[in-house]
């Protein structure tokens, strides 16, 4: 996937009140570089996706559900996280949100669960254990839905 191709999805999923889109090369979180994220500034209005994990969508099913979780944050105006379950209800509502959004604009939401399996394939330790835990949830409102 390539910049232009995410602007255009955005542009698809949230119109012409979108945030802005970043592509990056990196996150600094506790000090540390972080290649592999994509994440809502409210303060900014921007959604920024790492060049890292731009790259490494196959479909624009995939890149759809991330932006649209990001745009799940904005509509949802979260920004902050009470503690370790909270941000699991507040991330499990912006995957809904993406879900939808995708369904609305003609995204098949389901292609989505390719992805989360090559990232689990691509973790280990806690991070396997964090993103299997998250395709399930995703699998889950899929079913739901």
């Amino acid at each position: 996937m390539n910049a232009a191709r995410a602007a255009n999805i955005l542009t698809i999923l949230a119109g012409t009140d979108k945030p802005e889109l970043k592509i990056v090369d990196s996150f600094w979180q506790r000090g540390k570089p972080v290649q592999f994220q994509a994440k809502y500034v409210q303060h900014r209005d921007t959604i920024s996706i790492t060049k890292l994990m731009l790259a490494d969508f196959t479909n624009d099913d995939e890149l759809a559900f991330i932006l649209g979780h990001e745009l799940g944050h904005r509509a949802l105006h979260h920004n902050w996280f009470r503690n370790a379950f909270h941000r699991q209800e507040v991330e499990r509502e912006a995957d809904a949100h993406a879900i939808r959004a995708m369904r609305d604009a003609g995204y098949n939401p389901k292609n989505t669960l390719w992805w989360f399996d090559r990232r689990v394939h691509a973790n280990t330790g806690a991070a396997w254990h964090k993103m299997a835990a998250r395709r399930n949830a995703v699998r889950a409102l899929l079913e739901g839905v």
